[in-house]
C-alpha cells in the first residue's frame, strides 16, 4: 500500500507513445538542426502539385529526423524524439499522386508507402511564420523513371548529411488540391521559401517553449480534512538551443518551474536538459543533463527506467526529471547500438502536507536510505540495442544501477510521528520491446526481468491498436486499444496491475486545431478496482492550446493497493501558450 503513490498511480501514460526503435544518430539537422525535447506531431499532409507530391510534416516544434529511403516501395521519417514523447495520435492520410498514404504508425515514426515507384526530389525545413505556426519537414517526390538511375541510392539518408537530395531552393507554391482536406493546398498562400541552409541545416539560435496556467479540482473531500478540494498553478518550460558546424553539434538548455498555491512541494524547479550533442558520421555523442525514453506500450512503463518521475506534475509518468548521463550511440547497418552512463541519482519527489493525491503518510525524503550504503553518487549504466526489421520494431536492453521506484520504510520523524522513509535498492534490469505494424493493426509488447535484494520479479505486457481511418466517410479516425498486464508476484503493493486489463479509445479530427480525445481504464480482474484516464485537447490560433484531464479510481476497495488514493479523484484543465 505505502508504494502505491509512487508506483501504482503512475501508469495510464498518454496513448500511442513509442520510444524511437532507430534514432537519427547522425541527425542533428531537421527542422532548425535543433534537438529540442517535446516535440509533438501535429498531422501528416500530402498535396499533389503540377510536378511533384508533396508531403508536409507539421510539429509543434524543430526536432532532429532521419529519412530512409526505398525507391520501390517508400520512405520512412524517423524523429529524434527519445525522453519527450510525442502527444500526436496516429493517424493515416489518403493516397494523392505517387503517395499510397502516409500514415504515423507511431509517434516517432511517418511511414509513407508509394503507389507508384517514386524518387525524392527534395527535402527541407520551415519554422512557424504569420500564416502558420507548425514547424514543418517537407518532402517532394517525383515519380521515378521505368529504368531507374544507376545513381539511386536507397540507403538510408541522414537528415544531418548534405546530399543530392536535400536543397535550400524555395519550394513552389501549392496549387488547388486534388486530395483529401488535410493537405499544404489549404495554406496555398503561404511561402515556402524559408528552407533555411542547405540541406535544412541551421546555425544559431532557437528558443522556443510554452507557460501555461493550470487549475485542478478534486471532486470529493480528502481523509486527511486539512487538504483544500482546489488548486491552480502556474509553470513555463522555454527551450534554448544554439547549434553549429551545419547543425551537427548543438548545446540545449530546457528549464521547467512551476509555482502551486497551496503545496510548497509541487512549487518546484527542475533542469530537463542542459545537453551537448555531437553527430560524427554514425556516431552521436551526448554530454550533460538529457531525458531518455524507451517503450511500445501505452498502460504501464515497463522497461522505461533511465529518467526519474516528476509525479509533483501528474501521476500518468509522463513528466521526467532531467538526469545527467552520457551517451555514445552507433547507428549500424543491424540497428542503433546505445551506451549509457549516469551519476547523481535524482530522488523522487513527493506532495506536502497540503498536497494531493497523497497518502495517509507523508513521506520523509529527508531521511532516505540507499541500500549497502551507496547514495545519490553511484554510477549507473545501461546499454540498448534497437532495430527496425519490416513491419517489426524490436530493442532489448539492460540497465544496472539504483532503482528508480523506491520501497518504503515505516519510521518516524523529528516530531516524532508516523512518516515512510523511501529506500532506494540496486538493481538490474533486462528489457524487450517489441511492435508490428500491419496497416493500422499495431501489435506491442513488453516484457523485463529485475533482480533485486531478497527479490527476482518477471512481468509483461501485450496488446494490441487498431485505428479506423476517416471513420463515417469523415476525415476522423478511431483507435482502439487493448493490452493485458502481468506480473508473477501477484498482488503486491509495489504493483498493483498484476493481472489486469487495459482498454481505450483514441479519437483524432486530423483538422487543423489538433483535437483529440482519449479515454481508458485499466481494470483489475480481481479486485474489480477501476483506474479511468481521460484527455481532451485542442489548439486555438497560431499558439494556444486548451486541454481537459480527468483521473478517476472506481470501486476500489479497502483490500486493493489503490485504497489509500480512492477518494483522491481530480479534474484539471490546461491552458498553454506556446512560443
Amino acid at each position: 500500500m505505502t508504494n502505491s503513490y509512487n508506483k501504482n498511480l503512475s501508469k495510464l501514460r498518454r496513448f500511442g507513445q513509442i520510444g524511437a526503435t532507430f534514432l537519427a544518430s547522425a541527425a542533428m539537422a531537421g527542422l532548425g538542426a535543433t534537438p529540442l525535447a517535446a516535440a509533438e506531431i501535429m498531422g501528416v499532409r500530402v498535396g499533389r502539385h503540377p510536378d511533384m507530391t508533396r508531403v508536409v510534416i507539421d510539429l509543434t516544434q524543430p526536432a532532429p529526423y532521419v529519412l530512409r529511403y526505398d525507391e520501390g516501395a517508400g520512405l520512412t521519417v524517423v524523429l529524434d524524439g527519445a525522453g519527450a514523447p510525442p502527444t500526436a495520435a496516429p493517424l493515416a492520410t489518403a493516397g494523392v499522386g505517387v503517395v499510397k498514404e502516409a500514415r504515423i504508425d507511431s509517434p516517432g515514426m511517418i511511414h509513407v508507402a508509394f503507389a507508384e515507384p517514386a524518387h525524392v526530389k527534395r527535402v527541407f525545413t520551415q519554422s512557424p511564420d504569420a500564416e502558420y505556426a507548425a514547424y514543418r519537414i517537407v518532402i517532394d517526390l517525383n515519380a521515378a523513371p521505368e529504368t531507374p538511375s544507376p545513381a539511386t541510392n536507397p540507403s538510408p539518408v541522414a537528415a544531418s548529411a548534405p546530399t543530392p537530395t536535400v536543397v535550400a531552393e524555395a519550394a513552389p507554391a501549392a496549387t488547388e488540391e486534388e486530395g483529401p482536406a488535410f493537405d499544404d493546398a489549404a495554406f496555398a498562400d503561404q511561402s515556402f521559401a524559408k528552407a533555411g541552409a542547405a540541406g535544412g541545416l541551421f546555425d544559431g539560435v532557437s528558443v522556443n517553449g510554452y507557460v501555461e496556467a493550470e487549475g485542478r479540482v478534486f471532486t470529493q473531500d480528502s481523509r486527511d480534512g486539512g487538504q483544500k478540494n482546489q488548486t491552480v498553478s502556474v509553470a513555463a518550460e522555454p527551450s534554448v538551443t544554439y547549434a553549429w558546424n551545419g547543425g551537427r553539434q548543438a548545446i540545449t538548455f530546457t528549464p521547467f518551474a512551476r509555482l502551486d498555491a497551496n503545496d510548497g512541494e509541487r512549487s518546484h524547479v527542475d533542469i530537463r536538459e542542459l545537453k551537448w550533442v555531437g553527430a560524427f558520421d554514425r556516431l552521436e555523442v551526448r554530454l550533460g543533463i538529457d531525458k531518455v525514453f524507451w517503450g511500445v506500450v501505452e498502460s504501464q512503463h515497463l522497461v522505461d527506467i533511465l529518467n526519474q518521475d516528476d509525479l509533483l506534475e501528474d501521476i500518468d509518468g509522463e513528466d521526467k526529471l532531467g538526469q545527467p548521463m552520457a551517451t555514445l550511440s552507433y547507428d549500424s547497418d543491424f540497428g542503433l547500438f546505445s551506451a549509457y552512463t549516469m551519476t547523481y541519482f535524482r530522488e523522487r519527489k513527493f506532495p506536502g502536507p497540503d498536497g494531493r493525491p497523497r497518502g495517509p503518510l507523508l513521506i520523509d525524503t529527508s531521511q532516505t536510505h540507499y541500500q549497502g550504503g551507496h547514495d545519490k553518487w553511484h554510477v549507473d549504466w545501461a546499454l540498448r540495442w534497437s532495430h527496425a526489421v519490416g513491419p517489426l520494431d524490436v530493442a532489448a536492453s539492460h540497465f544496472h544501477g539504483i532503482n528508480r521506484d523506491p520501497a518504503f520504510i515505516l519510521g518516524l520523524n523529528s516530531a516524532g510521528d508516523p512518516v515512510l522513509i523511501p529506500r532506494y535498492d540496486i538493481i538490474d534490469q533486462t528489457g524487450f520491446e517489441l511492435q508490428a505494424t500491419f496497416g493500422g493493426l499495431l501489435l506491442k509488447a513488453e516484457a523485463i526481468r529485475r533482480a533485486q535484494p531478497g527479490e527476482n520479479q518477471i512481468a509483461a505486457i501485450a496488446g494490441f491498436e487498431y485505428t479506423a481511418f476517416n471513420i463515417l466517410q469523415g476525415s476522423s479516425d478511431l483507435g482502439v486499444l487493448m493490452e493485458y498486464l502481468w506480473d508473477e508476484r501477484g498482488r503486491n503493493p509495489d504493483n498493483p496491475f498484476e493481472d489486469d486489463l487495459f482498454a481505450g479509445l483514441r479519437w483524432t479530427a486530423n483538422d487543423v486545431a489538433d483535437s483529440t480525445l482519449l479515454a481508458g481504464a485499466i481494470f483489475d480482474l480481481d479486485t474489480k478496482t477501476k483506474f479511468v484516464n481521460i484527455e481532451m485537447s485542442r489548439r486555438f490560433g497560431a499558439h494556444w492550446k486548451l486541454s481537459l484531464d480527468a483521473r478517476l479510481l472506481l470501486s476500489v476497495p479497502v483490500i486493493d493497493p489503490l485504497y489509500p488514493f480512492a477518494d483522491d479523484d481530480f479534474v484539471q484543465v490546461k491552458l498553454q501558450r506556446y512560443f
